[in-house]
């Protein structure tokens, strides 16, 4: 079984995608994960791949050569757990040839759908101490005293002036790239919408449980 969980920026899918890896025994596979290993070898890819994480960019050929190369290492018997993978429409292509060389297709789809104004808040208002890690949010989540850490005292650091402009921008065009693959995927009727109003891990595994045995039986 081969399953691809989708979410934007900031949506958290990856705690989900090791729950459902786990529970089905899947191999889990992320593109960054896989390229950040590819970074750390001394080979020619991996001095390509190196350098393009330190530049925040990647090709979906670097990412498919990283997946390729690793992939003997990735495969599992029981399939996989593909997190936001494919990425783009030139992506759901170079996946299907992948996974057809072991004679696999992907058979459910999840996306979670999260409101860009709320991953905005989110993302925009969070904020850590800088002395002891612990956690903020402008927003849901603030501190007594502005800037100062509740827990240690240490200075909170907090987002540069201009990130809400990136953030935003970045959402945009998530939404671009990803609705061929979304309509790809809906015409197959394989992709399942999860709306997520900051449920719990839990909550979004129950939901997709759900479908996954809902697959199970009808191809048992």
């Amino acid at each position: 079984m081969q399953i691809v969980l989708l979410g934007p920026p900031g949506a958290h899918t990856l705690k989900l995608a090791e729950k459902i890896a786990r529970t089905c025994d899947l191999s889990c596979i992320s593109p960054n994960a896989v390229l950040d290993k590819v970074a750390t070898e001394n080979t020619e890819l991996g001095h390509i791949a190196k350098e393009a994480r330190e530049h925040g960019r990647s090709s979906d050929e670097l990412t498919f050569a990283a997946l390729r190369h690793r992939w003997s290492v990735l495969q599992h018997p029981t399939g996989y757990l593909l997190h936001d993978l494919p990425q783009n429409e030139h992506q759901i292509e170079l996946l299907h040839n992948l996974l057809a060389e072991e004679d696999r297709t992907v058979n459910l789809v999840f996306n979670l759908k999260v409101d860009n104004d709320a991953l905005v808040e989110q993302l925009v208002g969070y904020i850590q101490c800088t002395r002891c890690g612990t956690e903020y949010n402008l927003y849901t989540h603030p501190p007594l005293v502005d800037r100062v850490c509740d827990d240690c005292g240490g200075r909170l650091k907090q987002r540069p002036a201009d990130y809400e402009e990136t953030i935003s921008n970045r959402l945009r065009l998530y939404d671009i790239q990803m609705a061929p693959v979304l309509a790809h995927y809906a015409a197959q009727d394989i992709l399942t919408q999860i709306p997520d109003q900051g449920d719990s891990v839990a909550t979004l595994w129950k939901t997709v449980q759900k479908h996954i045995r809902h697959y199970q039986a009808a191809h048992a």
